[in-house]
């Protein structure tokens, strides 16, 4: 799993492998069948695929080997790790919202269907977010106990 973490940097940056060029989608294919298995997440978050993974989907390239079959296995292998509560940090920390949200807008030329499941995952990243901001409202939070925060600890929240 780790090596094939790491293969995945290697055709980010255009590098080779054991003397091979790999294509992202040809990485990204068996990274999604390991993520299949929950069993193999926290090794493949563990070995740095969170971060790899917003790169990735963030430098999408319409014209680029199977870009449409790559976007898709690419949001499909992002949906694995939404379950877990630092997972998703994580993916907040690393850029995968802002990636998702790209994807989300269709400015690139990313398929419907992508661009329907990065929409569900930004809503299932956001939910954290949204219901802090919920409890900070005036109206709709008037009962919270957010309401006894001080402006700063919950800016920081």
């Amino acid at each position: 799993i780790a090596t094939t973490v790491k293969i995945l940097g290697f055709a980010l940056d255009g590098k080779r492998w054991g003397g091979t060029n790999f294509a992202p989608y040809s990485i990204v294919y068996p990274l999604n069948n390991q993520a299949a298995n929950p069993q193999n997440r926290e090794q493949l978050v563990g070995c740095g695929l969170l971060p790899l993974l917003a790169r990735l989907i963030d430098d999408w390239d319409p014209d680029g080997h199977n870009a449409n079959e790559t976007l898709l296995l690419l949001v499909t292998l992002t949906s694995h790790f939404t379950g877990a509560l630092p997972w998703q940090e994580r993916m907040r920390a690393g850029g995968v919202v802002g990636a998702l949200e790209k994807v989300r807008g269709r400015s690139r030329g990313e398929s419907v269907e992508c661009s329907k499941k990065a929409e569900h995952l930004l809503d299932v990243l956001m939910q954290g977010q949204l219901a802090v901001c919920m409890g900070l409202h005036s109206r709709l939070g008037a009962e919270s106990s957010l309401q006894c925060l001080d402006d700063n600890p919950a800016g920081i929240i």
